[in-house]
């Protein structure tokens, strides 16, 4: 496609331009570079056009339906936003309004609706509105877990009038692009906007992140991880519960409803000290804040692949929706070098020659579909197939499944070791990126046998380790940083308090079977409890140098305090010997009695 480029400045917005002045330019598809530069502000404000907007996620189209100014005047009133809840009649009333003109914001999926409801009005669908595909890398980055993203594009090209635009707008190969003889416009901001970023490389991404909170330790966080299910751990390990709120997509909250976290919501807004977010869900809302947050985005290639986060597109979307700046911008990540990746070629033959095998199974199974069975097993080995999800109806390839696969390639590749993150992050040409290491003795390998056998010998030695290295602090030698003692203790408190008890020896000794180091620790806990300064400070006020106590007296008292001190017990004569210096004697009537000669120190 032939490329074009233009200018914009500083505060200047696309609406602001000549080449936008009449309105979001057609047949284009727009590199727009940088976030926050107003497209969709100009397609619902500016234009005197109908228009129907395609945002990806819901957050989005209830930012701009919620957004108001300072007096509290709503910014878009005149808007529809679209989604799973919006009936069709809803739209029917709203194009027979009296408002004009109509600006359509709506989900993928809700398109479906819009287009009913216009088919049903005085509207020509293709010919009276304007059609803009908002935040358009999704078509490709998401399209492979969710692929009604796509159900648009099969009436985008008979718009008369159409583009598709993003900060970070990945060239489909779809060839319907070129057949309507799309253009590619590159807006380039005639200012240095680069944003300075930290990337930390890591071999335990839980002490990483506990690090960068204790560095700043007055500043609000939001930390973008694109798993619901890691940020609930990554939280219970912190021991953060009660000051981080999760926001993720509606069926992630009712999952961490059932595993008992209350406070995550699907809906932006009332923000705590640490906000946890899906990059999915919230890569690209707009988010106004008084104060310039910490921004933290994590990656686990151990725990969750699908954390892996794209430089080109995901990073940029994810700083550049503050709106106000950030205080700073991190990425901690780990590495997995046994991650397998293909080049370019190889992953385009690898589509190919499935594609083709496909196709001779798709002959196989017709030969055979006069058959129960053999119609059943053709079925099976079609949709058993890799390349099943990559076909479409027409038995078709799907571009932009292919457009996904090659893209994960490239991404996977990135987070086979640092440097080639790093080369990725100065290629976007969006960033001034500093680096730093941490190093730990113990590793996300190892913690992740923790959250899956708590309870093993293996576990509790991971554990048991943590805490015995804690106690012999070194300077950082090669990047290797020991954990600090309260997280690690947060972590696992159940074997801290054995650690405690019985030491890291014994620990050893007993193999780190937790039965067994209970066992001990009951034995050292009772006999702990005779030495409580409170329990002997009592005993010892019993009596002086100048009492003569009977033996089965001072046995009743001594078991009084013994209970009231919960030493399950029964008292005998000789326990009296460990708080006193007494000997044996008799009183009047020959009963045998204690001659106290001192305290016992």
């Amino acid at each position: 496609m032939t490329r074009e480029y233009m200018n914009i400045s500083e505060g200047q917005y696309l609406s602001d331009t000549e080449e936008f002045k009449n309105g979001t330019p057609t047949n284009y598809i727009i590199f727009k570079k940088l976030p926050g530069l107003g497209a969709t502000h100009g397609e619902c404000l500016k234009y005197n056009r109908n228009s129907i907007i395609i945002e990806p996620n819901v957050p989005v189209l209830e930012g701009k339906r919620d957004a108001t100014y300072a007096n509290g005047d709503r910014i878009y009133p005149n808007i529809l936003v679209v989604y799973k809840t919006t009936s069709v009649l809803k739209i029917k009333e709203y194009l027979a309004s009296s408002i004009t003109p109509k600006k359509i914001l709506s989900t993928p999926e809700g398109f479906q609706k819009v287009k009913k409801a216009v088919y049903d009005s005085s509207f020509n669908l293709y010919k009276d509105f304007f059609m803009l595909f908002d935040e358009c890398d999704r078509l490709i980055k998401d399209v492979d877990y969710r692929d009604n993203i796509l159900l648009p594009m099969k009436d985008f090209f008979k718009f008369q009038k159409k583009a598709i635009i993003s900060a970070t707008a990945i060239e489909p190969s779809d060839e319907r692009f070129e057949q309507q003889e799309f253009k590619i416009l590159e807006v380039m901001p005639d200012y240095d906007y680069k944003k300075d970023i930290e990337l930390i490389e890591t071999n335990n991404i839980l002490f990483s992140l506990e690090k960068q909170f204790s560095e700043n330790k007055d500043g609000q966080f939001f930390i973008f991880i694109n798993s619901a299910k890691l940020i609930h751990v990554l939280i219970q390990r912190l021991k953060i519960e009660k000051d981080s709120k999760i926001y993720c997509a509606y069926k992630s909250v009712k999952n961490l409803e059932k595993d008992h976290f209350e406070n995550a919501t699907p809906k932006l807004g009332d923000f705590a000290k640490f906000n946890f977010l899906t990059s999915r869900n919230f890569g690209a809302v707009d988010i106004k804040l008084d104060e310039k947050p910490h921004v933290v985005m994590v990656t686990d290639t151990l725990r969750k692949a699908f954390t892996m986060l794209d430089p080109f597109t995901d990073s940029i979307q994810i700083i550049g929706r503050f709106r106000n700046g950030v205080a700073s911008a991190t990425h901690i990540s780990n590495f997995d070098e046994n991650l397998e990746w293909k080049t370019r070629e190889t992953a385009l033959e690898f589509i190919e020659d499935s594609y083709n095998c496909y196709l001779m199974l798709d002959v196989v199974r017709d030969l055979n579909s006069l058959t129960e069975g053999g119609a059943k097993t053709g079925e099976q080995a079609l949709e058993g197939t890799q390349i099943n999800s990559f076909v479409d109806d027409e038995l078709k390839l799907n571009k932009y499944m292919v457009d996904n696969y090659l893209l994960d390639q490239v991404i996977k590749s990135n987070y086979t070791e640092s440097e080639k993150l790093l080369e990725a992050y100065e290629k976007t040409g969006s960033f001034n990126v500093s680096t730093k290491k941490l190093w730990f003795s113990e590793n996300d390998g190892q913690l992740l046998v923790l959250e899956k056998e708590k309870n093993s010998p293996e576990a509790i030695e991971i554990v048991a380790k943590m805490l015995f290295r804690a106690c012999f602090p070194l300077k950082n030698k090669d990047f290797l940083l020991f954990p600090d003692d309260k997280l690690v203790r947060k972590m696992a408190p159940e074997i801290a308090k054995i650690f405690d008890t019985i030491g890291f020896l014994d620990m050893q000794d007993l193999e780190f079977d937790i039965v067994k180091m209970n066992k001990r620790c009951g034995k050292v806990q009772e006999k702990l409890k005779y030495k409580n300064p409170a329990l002997i400070a009592e005993v010892q006020a019993l009596y002086t140098t100048t009492d003569k106590p009977t033996i089965e007296e001072a046995k009743s008292a001594l078991q009084v305090i013994y209970t009231k001190y919960e030493i399950q017990k029964k008292v005998k004569g000789q326990d009296f010997k460990k708080f006193y210096n007494a000997k044996e004697t008799t009183i009047t009537g020959n009963i045998k009695a204690w001659k106290i000669l001192g305290l016992k120190i």
